[in-house]
């Protein structure tokens, strides 16, 4: 203050006696504080919720769009077709003739209630979109499955993508039997839930990831769970993956996906 004062009375503008009464008696306007707008995280949000109903396949035997609550899903093919029973739509994935089993892998960019995508990266573009994955809090993945007379084996996995060898999810055996799995240490679980055939069960996994525990349970009875185990809640799960294993020619049929992630 005093360094410029005096240039400006070297230039024949102002004493600095002046210039310091100018100031005294006009000073600096305070700067103006502008709130930053504090973002809320939602009770729940939902992340995908997919019914498999009127699939139009693309002929890259891929169909959806990673922005929307559906996700986007590929592995199309022989083994997998859609149809409706008892009102429901469904995705049936079958074992051939060789006891080649379906797969079907999901994937969605988890948006927030406010359309502020998680987590979303610094110069990232539509045009090549992340299948960003949950990491916190509760997230449920539930779903419709039903065993025809003839069932596979279900196998139903989580995963940082489609080809890691981390995952956490549950399996349906040919019998009916569930149980609840991770790839820590092959910790798997037999659950207490037995699916019937040619009947629709829905069935949650469960994912708390303050306490690392994966519960798998029935939506007709929410407090008790049917199985229990551990998983790496440090992981980022991007991936939805749906396969069958078993027998030649048998099947089962999965509907009505839908996955929420709910915050303390």
């Amino acid at each position: 203050m005093v360094a410029c004062l005096q240039r400006r009375d070297r230039l024949g503008v102002a004493t600095r006696e002046a210039g310091e009464a100018t100031y005294a008696y006009h000073p600096g306007e305070n700067r103006t504080k502008i709130p930053h707008k504090v973002y809320a995280l939602p009770p729940q949000a939902e992340l995908l919720n997919q019914s498999f109903a009127g699939i139009t396949p693309d002929p890259t035997e891929r169909w959806g769009e990673v922005w929307s609550v559906g996700g986007k899903w590929s592995g199309l093919g022989p083994n997998v077709r859609f149809g409706d029973v008892s009102g429901k739509s469904f995705a049936e994935l079958r074992n051939d003739k060789a006891g080649k089993g379906a797969r079907l892998t999901g994937s969605v960019a988890y948006d927030m209630s406010d359309h502020r995508l998680k987590n979303r990266l610094r110069g990232h573009f539509p045009a090549s979109p992340v299948a960003y994955g949950v990491a916190d809090g509760v997230v449920e993945l539930s779903m419709n499955v039903r065993r025809p007379q003839q069932s596979a084996v279900l196998q139903v996995a989580l995963k940082p993508d489609s080809k890691s060898a981390e995952s956490v999810g549950f399996s349906v055996a040919r019998d009916g039997a569930t149980q609840v799995q991770s790839s820590i240490s092959g910790d798997a679980q037999s659950a207490s839930l037995i699916l019937p055939q040619d009947q629709w069960q829905r069935v949650t996994l469960r994912l708390n990831f303050k306490t690392a525990k994966a519960t798998l349970i029935r939506s007709d009875t929410p407090g008790a769970p049917a199985g229990e185990v551990s998983f790496d809640a440090n992981k980022h799960y991007r991936m939805i993956v749906l396969g069958t294993a078993g027998e030649p020619e048998t099947g089962v049929q999965v509907g009505d996906l839908r996955m929420t992630q709910a915050f303390e």
